[in-house]
């Protein structure tokens, strides 16, 4: 589906514009297309933030898009020996637009009560053709988790910013 076709404000994220699309929803934080749900994003076809979905989309920026493809994608095993074994999964590729698959991204978030409690978040993403770097980062006095042990643990990589 070609994302021209679909209007978001001009700061929106990519889940503002699937959620537009026919056929894609989100129900209970979890991104479904068809019915069935979301199992990863694909940026150009590359993996990207892990296996979490609605978590990818919301770092992916909706003026970058191109066109959104869903579709099966076989198992890694699958691909291999060129036979479907059945354990395939539902993915979402995004597919850049040609003039934003390299550049840098950043997002900072900061509050105080202007006492004593404060809460700051940081995230930048640096991407070019030899490969793709994120820092992500936070501090604060309120006992906020930033992130979870699965986030550091499983990592995942991020493209295309502007």
């Amino acid at each position: 589906m070609s994302a021209a076709l679909y209007k978001v404000n001009a700061d929106a994220d990519a889940i503002d514009l699937v959620k537009k699309m026919p056929g894609i929803t989100i129900e209970n934080g979890k991104v479904k297309a068809h019915g069935e749900e979301l199992k990863k994003v694909l940026v150009d076809g590359k993996d990207f933030f892990g296996d979490d979905v609605a978590l990818s989309l919301q770092n992916l920026s909706s003026d970058m898009i191109d066109k959104v493809q869903v579709y099966n994608k076989l198992s890694d095993q699958s691909e291999f020996i060129g036979f479907d074994d059945g354990q395939g999964e539902k993915v979402m590729n995004i597919v850049t637009r040609p003039d934003r698959r390299a550049g840098k991204n950043a997002k900072i978030t900061a509050g105080t009560d202007f006492d004593s409690n404060y809460l700051i978040n940081g995230r930048l993403n640096v991407t070019n053709k030899k490969g793709n770097l994120t820092i992500t980062g936070g501090s604060n006095n309120v006992n906020q988790q930033n992130f979870s042990m699965r986030d550091i643990f499983q990592g995942g990589g991020n493209r295309g910013f502007y």
